[in-house]
């Protein structure tokens, strides 16, 4: 899906020269790829399903937990 939308983009982007609305369609075909992307985790396909700040917040949660574990026998 992303290579399409990118193929879309580059056609459009030929065409924007003809008209200045094909821009408008350019922008929007550009961040629909990128919200695609993001959504997609941007990991060689892999959904990571989350955003940033949940990886973080996963991680300082195993930290914790370790801590504990090791603080506690």
């Amino acid at each position: 899906m992303l290579i399409l939308i990118l193929i879309l983009i580059l056609v459009v982007f030929g065409v924007g020269f003809l008209h200045p609305v094909w821009w408008a369609a350019v922008a929007l075909l550009a961040v629909a790829a990128f919200l695609y992307g993001r959504r997609r985790g941007g990991r060689g396909g892999e959904d990571s399903g989350g955003s940033a700040f949940d990886d973080y917040r996963e991680s300082q949660e195993r930290e914790d937990r370790r801590a504990h574990k090791d603080h506690h026998g």
